[in-house]
C-alpha cells in the first residue's frame, strides 16, 4: 500500500522495537488471562475483549512502524480503541473520565499531525531510518522549523505519555478504568508517548542542548509534581496512576541526560530503557493487586480497604516486589534504572554550565524517589498492616475464602518476579558496576527520604486515625484552568468574532437586496399547504360536490394541507436529530473509504 494517502505504510524491526513488542504482549497476557474473574457478570466482557485486541494490534503497529505516519496511523487507532477501556462501567463518572481521555487523545493527535506535516514540508522524508540524516542540515526552512515541528510532535507524544502540563487524563481515567485496562494503559500505552518523545529527540535533535534543557524541564516538572499527587492521594489506584505520572517524568529527565550528552550518553539510554521495562512490569502488578481489591469490595478509598490484605501473603509478596522495584531498592530491576540514570545525570554539569543546577536537579530526582518509596510504602502498610477502623468490616476481610483465581495469580505474581530476577540477572551480567559504595550512596538517599516522609508527612501530617484528603482542589489543572480558559475563549472570543461576521453577511445580504437585487412583490397565497395539494384536493373535492350536488366545501384540501405540513414537519425534525448526523457521516466515511480502496486497488 505504497499509495496510501501519498506517504504509504511501512514497517521495520530493530532492537528496541522487538523488545517492546515482546513486553507489550506479555503484560497483554497477564491482563487478560486476569480479566475473566474480574469482569464476572459484567456487561459489554465482548466489547472490552475486542477492542482490547484492537489495542494491542495497534499499539504493535506503533512499534513496528517504519515512518512517522504510520506511527501516527497506528497511534490514532489505538487512543480510539482505548477509549472503550475508561468508558466500560458507563456511568456519570467513567463517562466524563472518558471525555478528558478523548479530548486529551484527539488534541494530542491533531498536534501531533501538524508536526508531522512541518517536519515533511522541512525535511522531505519521515521514514525513520532517513530522518536523523535528513534533520542533520536543518532542512529546507532551516533549523527554526524543526524546533517548531519536534514541539508540536513532542506535545502530541506527551499527550498519551502523560507529561506535564496535560498529565490530567491518567489520574482521572485509571480509578474508573477495568483494572487490567488500567495495567495496560499505565504500563505499555504511556510507552507508545514515551517511544515518540525518543524518535523527537533521539532523530532530529541529539545533542542539542536547548532541546535537551526543555525536555529536561519538563521531565522534572512531571516526575515532581506526579510523586506529589500520589503522596497526597488517598485513592488506591489514583495514586498507581498519579505514580505513573511520575514514573514517565524519570524516563522523560533519562531521555533528555541522553539527548544532552549526545554520543557519551549510552548509560543514560541504558537506564531509561530498563526503567521503561520496569515501569512496565511493575505497573501490571501492582494495578492487578488493585484489581483484587476492587473484585472483592467494590470500593479504591484507602479508608474502606484499610486491613483488606491483611493475612494475605501471597498478595503481599507480590505487591511488595513491585513497590520494591518501583522504588529503586537494590536487587530490583528499577534500582539498575534509576541507578543508571543518576549516574548519567551527575555528567550533564558541563552542558549545564553550573555546578549549582546540577545540584538542584540532582535533588529533586532524589527527593522524587524518595516519594516513590513513601507512596509505595503508604499503599502496603493500609492495605496489609493495618486494621480497619470497622471491626465488622475487618472480620469479613479476615474471613478465609478465595479471593482471587488461579490464573490471577499467575497474573499477579508474574511481573513481579521477573522485576526481581531481571534485577538479579542483568546485575550479573551488566558491564557496569552497580554495587559499589558510591554508586549505591544515591539509592540509599532516596530510601533515606522516603522513610523519613513517611513517618514525618503521612503519619502526622496526612492521617488523623483515617487518611485524609488535603490536596488542594484549586490546584486541578482540567476543571480550574483548561474548561475555564477555554470555556471563555469559546464563548467570548469565538463567539464575538462569530457575531461580527453574521452582522456582515446580514449586513452585505440586505445591501444586496436593496441595490443590485430588488425583491419582486410577494404573490399572495390565497391556499393551504403546496400548489400539489391545493391542486389535487380541490379537484377531489369539487368532483365529490358535483356528484353530491353540493357546494364545494374544500375538506379534502385542508386535510391533505395538515398531512403536507406534518411530513414537512418531520423532516425537518429528523434532520435536525443525532441519528439523521450519523448517517449522513457514516455515508460520508463509506464514500470516503470506496474512494481510497479505488485510488489504491482499481486503478
Amino acid at each position: 500500500m505504497n499509495s496510501l494517502f501519498g506517504f504509504g505504510v511501512s514497517f521495520a524491526l530493530d532492537g528496541f522495537k522487538i523488545l517492546y513488542m515482546a513486553v507489550s504482549l506479555f503484560a497483554w497476557t497477564m491482563c487478560l488471562i486476569f480479566a475473566p474473574r474480574y469482569l464476572g457478570k459484567e456487561k459489554h466482557q465482548g466489547r472490552f475483549y475486542v477492542f482490547s485486541i484492537i489495542t494491542l494490534i495497534a499499539t504493535l503497529g506503533v512499534f513496528a512502524a517504519g515512518d512517522l505516519f504510520t506511527l501516527f496511523m497506528f497511534f490514532e487507532i489505538m487512543s480510539f480503541a482505548s477509549y472503550v477501556w475508561v468508558a466500560q462501567e458507563e456511568n456519570e463518572k467513567a463517562l466524563k473520565a472518558a471525555d478528558t481521555y478523548m479530548a486529551v487523545a484527539v488534541v494530542g493527535g491533531l498536534v501531533l499531525l501538524m508536526g508531522i506535516l512541518l517536519l515533511y514540508t522541512n525535511v522531505g522524508t519521515l521514514n525513520l531510518s532517513e530522518l536523523k540524516e535528513a534533520c542533520a542540515t536543518g532542512g529546507k526552512y532551516g533549523k527554526g522549523r524543526l524546533y517548531a515541528a519536534a514541539f508540536c510532535m513532542f506535545f502530541g507524544f506527551s499527550a498519551k505519555a502523560g507529561a506535564f502540563p496535560i498529565h490530567i487524563w491518567l489520574p482521572k481515567a485509571h480509578p474508573v478504568a477495568a483494572a487490567p485496562a488500567s495495567a495496560l494503559l499505565s504500563g505499555v500505552l504511556t510507552k507508545t508517548g514515551i517511544y515518540g518523545i525518543m524518535i523527537v529527540s533521539f532523530y532530529i535533535f541529539e545533542g542539542d542542548a536547548l532541546w535537551g534543557c526543555f525536555v529536561l524541564a519538563i521531565g522534572l516538572t512531571t516526575m515532581v509534581l506526579g510523586a506529589l499527587l500520589a503522596l497526597f492521594s488517598i485513592d488506591i489506584k489514583r495514586t498507581l496512576a498519579c505514580s505513573s505520572v511520575s514514573q514517565i517524568g524519570f524516563i522523560i529527565v533519562g531521555i533528555a541526560v541522553s539527548v544532552l550528552l549526545s554520543e557519551e550518553g549510552k548509560m543514560a539510554r541504558y537506564g531509561t530503557l530498563l526503567h521503561m521495562v520496569n515501569h512496565t512490569f511493575v505497573k501490571i502488578c501492582v494495578f492487578l493487586v488493585a484489581g483484587v481489591i476492587y473484585q472483592n469490595v467494590h470500593k479504591l478509598d484507602l479508608n474502606s480497604i484499610r486491613g483488606f490484605g491483611k493475612n494475605k501473603p501471597f498478595l503481599a509478596v507480590s505487591f511488595a516486589l513491585g513497590a520494591l522495584s518501583l522504588a529503586g531498592v537494590p536487587g530490583f530491576l528499577g534500582f539498575l534504572s534509576k541507578t543508571g540514570m543518576h549516574e548519567a545525570l551527575l555528567e550533564i554539569g558541563g552542558v549545564l554550565g553550573s555546578e549549582l543546577l546540577l545540584k538542584s536537579v540532582e535533588c529533586l530526582f532524589l527527593f522524587s524517589g524518595g516519594c516513590t518509596l513513601c507512596y509505595m510504602l503508604k499503599l502496603f502498610v493500609c492495605v496489609f498492616v493495618e486494621r480497619n477502623e470497622d471491626e465488622k468490616v475487618m472480620s469479613g476481610y479476615l474471613e478465609k475464602k478465595p479471593y482471587m483465581g488461579m490464573l490471577q495469580r499467575v497474573a499477579v505474581i508474574t511481573p513481579s518476579i521477573c522485576v526481581l530476577a531481571l534485577g538479579i540477572i542483568v546485575s550479573i551480567k551488566d558491564e557496569y558496576t552497580f554495587y559499589v559504595l558510591h554508586v549505591l550512596k544515591g539509592s540509599f538517599i532516596s530510601i533515606a527520604i522516603g522513610i523519613f516522609l513517611y513517618f514525618a508527612m503521612v503519619r502526622l501530617l496526612l492521617m488523623d486515625k483515617k487518611y485524609l484528603d488535603m490536596w488542594p482542589k484549586w490546584l486541578d489543572l482540567e476543571e480550574k484552568v483548561y474548561k475555564p480558559f477555554f470555556g471563555t475563549f469559546s464563548t467570548h472570543v469565538l463567539g464575538f468574532e462569530m457575531r461580527i461576521l453574521d452582522n456582515m453577511i446580514d449586513s452585505t445580504v440586505v445591501f444586496l437586496r436593496k441595490t443590485l437585487y430588488k425583491d419582486l412583490p410577494l404573490k399572495e397565497k390565497n391556499y393551504e399547504g403546496t400548489i400539489f395539494t391545493h391542486l389535487f384536493g380541490h379537484t377531489v373535492d369539487v368532483v365529490n360536490a358535483k356528484l353530491k350536488h353540493e357546494e364545494v366545501k374544500y375538506d379534502y384540501e385542508h386535510r391533505m394541507a395538515l398531512k403536507s405540513m406534518e411530513r414537512q414537519e418531520n423532516v425537518s425534525l429528523a434532520k435536525r436529530s443525532l441519528s439523521f448526523g450519523l448517517i449522513l457521516a457514516c455515508l460520508g466515511v463509506f464514500l470516503m473509504l470506496f474512494f481510497i480502496l479505488y485510488i489504491v486497488y482499481l486503478r
